[in-house]
């Protein structure tokens, strides 16, 4: 918990070992050593998808594995943690996603805001607990890290969405005993302090005239992930010897707004404009349905950085 008063960078540096950062993401985790040296997956790629599967046979599955049997029991690993652990507005998963990835679990109700909440039978009797969950994925994430680095000695330090409560925090750090893990080799950081210290490190880079029109000026840091946001308003101190360090101020969330949600607005455009033209219909989750889907994520990623792109 003193992490959080701590500069991040000034505690990974008194490491006497090496230290890989882990950043869980809604949909994917990157692992990434502090030689810059990205933590690949068993097939080479840069990052993992942050999924659970639930299969009835009890076998508790993660990352590629996880997203290589997308069914009924498959869940965002976040999800599943928001929901079990903090009960937040992130615990519940919009239904509009569930009907493209087919993650459709068995509905335990609606809120007032039209999102559908989801229950595993699994997890309501008992049979499955939250720090189980947690030491199954820490397991799998250290496992691969030791693979590819070949030692086990390091320290893995993982970045949490700022509505995570402690306890989901505290859960993270206990749970890495039940994985056979030395727990003083484990920290658990807000993400939106890694923002802001990762944002302080930028303003080191600048040139000093640019450096001296930003003291003192108040700041807006917003982190939009795949299915949620972090708004984050700081300000710049200047230290007598003109070093800015930017200080958080205050932080919103918004844990249904994302990337995501832009995706599925040009997926129903398109859909629509298909229809109109073709007269065919695209239906949510059918093998038509996840290309368009995944068209349209790559035409947003396009259109953030170009005037004008094409989707086909």
């Amino acid at each position: 918990r003193k992490l959080s008063k701590l500069n991040i960078f000034e505690v990974m540096s008194s490491f006497s070992s090496r230290y890989v950062g882990v950043d869980i993401g809604s949909q994917k985790t990157i692992m990434i050593a502090e030689d810059a040296e990205i933590i690949l997956t068993d097939t080479g790629s840069v990052s993992r998808p942050t999924l659970i599967s639930f299969a009835p046979s009890k076998l508790r599955l993660f990352g590629e594995e996880a997203a290589a049997q997308i069914s009924e029991y498959t869940l965002p690993m976040l999800n599943v943690l928001a929901a079990l652990v903090d009960c937040s507005p992130s615990g519940l998963v919009d239904e509009s996603i569930l009907s493209h990835y087919k993650a459709v679990l068995n509905v335990s109700g609606q809120d007032n805001g039209g999102r559908l909440a989801f229950a595993l039978p699994q997890l309501e009797n008992g049979s499955v607990s939250i720090t189980r969950i947690l030491a199954m994925f820490i397991s799998y994430l250290h496992q691969r890290v030791v693979t590819v680095l070949g030692t086990a000695d390091f320290h893995l330090s993982f970045s949490l969405p700022p509505s995570f409560k402690q306890s989901t925090r505290d859960a993270f750090v206990d749970a890495t005993s039940i994985a056979g893990i030395d727990v003083s080799k484990v920290q658990v950081f807000d993400a939106s302090d890694c923002l802001v210290t990762t944002y302080g490190r930028k303003l080191m880079g600048l040139i000093p005239t640019v450096q001296a029109s930003l003291a003192e000026k108040i700041v807006l840091l917003i982190d939009m992930g795949h299915t949620q946001s972090t708004v984050i308003v700081c300000k710049i101190d200047s230290t007598p010897e003109n070093v800015l360090i930017p200080r958080k101020l205050s932080v919103a969330y918004d844990g249904r707004l994302g990337s995501y949600s832009f995706d599925l607005m040009l997926w129903e455009y398109f859909a629509k404009k298909i229809e109109t033209k073709t007269k065919e219909v695209i239906e949510k989750g059918s093998k038509r349905g996840i290309r368009l889907l995944g068209a349209c994520e790559r035409l947003r990623k396009l259109l953030s950085q170009l005037p004008t792109a094409h989707v086909s």
